[in-house]
């Protein structure tokens, strides 16, 4: 079973749109044989498709181009729970902050940078020392039946997830809560706190 596999495909069909890509026709069963002709059929693999612009005769002008596909298959590697959390004030607001592309060298910047002081992933909050994001991950925290996260007018990018995790727990009947909060503001007998990664470096 592959998690959410529309849903990656639709969002990876709309940030095309977004950049101006043609999106190519994928068929569903490449992903499948890949699967199968790598013994993927079992355990956690990490499935990842890259989409760019194909060359173009006039590269200066912005209109829809076609596109190259690049289908990666590899094993999935499970993030330690006990995170140790470095916290930077955020220079990941680019015009691209909420599509999901390879356009991220200041995210790997600040992942490297925090492995170096000994930490295993940075927390981005923004001037007002509000939280965003991990470099490669979401942040929500649960206390007393409510899930919280922040706010969707914040910019981070949202990942599906997330979005998944959201959906399931409002069919629990836990209330979803978006904050523009800083951490003096998350209750300090919180239930659960977790970052959930929508990536990995």
């Amino acid at each position: 079973i592959i998690e959410h596999f529309q849903i990656h495909l639709s969002r990876l069909k709309k940030n095309c749109e977004d950049l101006q890509i043609e999106f190519p026709k994928i068929k569903n069963s490449i992903f499948f044989k890949l699967l199968s002709k790598n013994n993927a059929l079992k355990g956690l693999w990490r499935l990842k498709i890259i989409i760019s612009r194909k060359e173009s005769s006039n590269p200066k002008r912005l209109c829809f181009s076609q596109a190259n596909v690049i289908i990666l298959l590899s094993p999935y590697k499970e993030e330690d729970s006990n995170l140790k959390l470095n916290v930077e004030t955020s220079p990941l607001l680019t015009p691209l902050y909420n599509i999901k592309s390879l356009s991220y060298l200041h995210r790997l910047y600040l992942y490297e940078n925090a492995l170096n002081k000994g930490f295993n992933e940075t927390l981005c909050i923004n001037e007002k020392h509000q939280i965003l994001e991990g470099v490669f991950s979401n942040i929500f925290w649960v206390h007393k039946k409510s899930i919280y996260y922040p706010n969707s007018n914040l910019p981070y990018l949202k990942g599906i997830y997330i979005s998944a995790l959201l959906k399931v727990a409002n069919s629990l009947n836990y209330q979803i809560k978006e904050v523009s909060w800083n951490f003096e503001e998350i209750p300090k007998n919180y239930d659960f706190l977790k970052l959930m990664a929508y990536t990995q470096p």
